[in-house]
C-alpha cells in the first residue's frame, strides 16, 4: 500500500463511519478536507510508516504542555497525548491492625457508660485504582490510542499487592495497520507499583518494501497514595 492509496483507503473509511453517524468521524472527515497538499502527503506518509514521524517517539523538537492530569507533546502537526486517572478508594475498612493509624476514643452507650475507656480502631489495607492512556494525533486527527490500568492495595502507606491488570486498544483507525496489546509485567515495591503492557504496530506492505513492524512498552506507575507517577513509552 502506498501513501496516497492509504490516504484514499483512510478518507473513505472516514465516510462510511461518519454516515454511520460516528461524529468523530465527521470531525476527522471535515479535519481531512480541509488539509492542504502537502499536509495530506505527510498525513499519508505517517499512515503507512514510511514518515519519520512515530507513534512511539516524540520528537525531540517537541514542545510540552501539561494540565493536572496529562501531558501534551506538539511538534508541527504531530502530537502525543497522555493522560491519566486516579480513581477513589475502593475498598476500605477496619480489619487488620494498623499501628499507624490506630485511634482512641471514648465511648458512650445509653445501655453502659464507660468514661476515658480507649477503643482502638484498625484499618484494613485500602484498595486503589488507577489507569493511563496513550495517543497519537496527526493534523488533529487521533489516530491511535492505548489504555493501561492496575488495581492494588496498600497498607499503613505501603503498598501490599497487585490485584489486577490490563490494557486495551481504545482506538486504531489507520488503514493497513494493525495494533496489538498484550500483558507484559507487573511489578511492585512498597512505594511503587507498576504495570507494563507491549504495544505492537504491524503495517501492511509499502510498495517495494517488506511487511513492517514496531512495538513499544506503554507503562503506568503509582505510588502507595493512589497518585499516578507515570504514564509513558519506556
Amino acid at each position: 500500500m502506498t501513501s496516497a492509496e492509504a490516504l484514499v483507503e483512510f478518507e473513505q473509511e472516514l465516510g462510511v463511519k461518519a454516515n454511520e453517524g460516528d461524529e468523530e468521524a465527521k470531525l476527522n472527515l471535515e479535519l481531512l478536507e480541509d488539509l492542504d497538499p502537502s499536509l495530506r502527503v505527510e498525513l499519508g506518509e505517517v499512515l503507512t510508516g514510511e514518515s519519520e514521524v512515530s507513534p512511539f517517539d516524540p520528537s525531540e523538537e517537541s514542545v510540552e504542555e501539561s494540565t493536572e492530569d496529562a501531558t501534551v507533546l506538539t511538534d508541527g502537526d504531530a502530537q502525543w497525548g497522555f493522560e491519566y486517572h486516579e480513581t477513589d478508594e475502593y475498598g476500605q475498612g477496619y480489619e487488620a491492625e494498623d499501628e499507624a493509624v490506630e485511634e482512641a476514643a471514648t465511648v458512650v452507650n445509653a445501655a453502659f457508660v464507660s468514661l476515658n475507656e480507649p477503643q482502638i480502631y484498625t484499618a484494613a489495607a485500602v484498595g486503589r485504582s488507577v489507569w493511563g492512556t496513550q495517543w497519537f494525533k496527526f493534523a488533529g486527527i487521533k489516530l491511535t490510542e492505548t489504555k493501561v490500568w492496575g488495581k492494588y492495595s496498600s497498607n499503613k502507606g505501603k503498598i501490599t499487592k497487585i490485584t489486577d491488570y490490563g490494557c486495551q486498544v481504545v482506538k486504531n483507525i489507520v488503514p493497513g495497520k494493525n495494533v496489538t496489546v498484550s500483558k507484559q509485567s507487573k511489578v511492585f515495591t512498597s512505594s511503587t507499583a507498576t504495570f507494563k503492557c507491549k504495544v505492537r504496530i504491524e503495517r501492511g506492505a509499502i510498495k517495494g518494501m517488506n511487511w513492517s513492524t514496531r512495538e513499544g512498552y506503554h507503562t503506568l506507575k503509582a505510588n502507595a497514595g493512589g497518585k499516578v507517577t507515570f504514564n509513558g513509552w519506556t
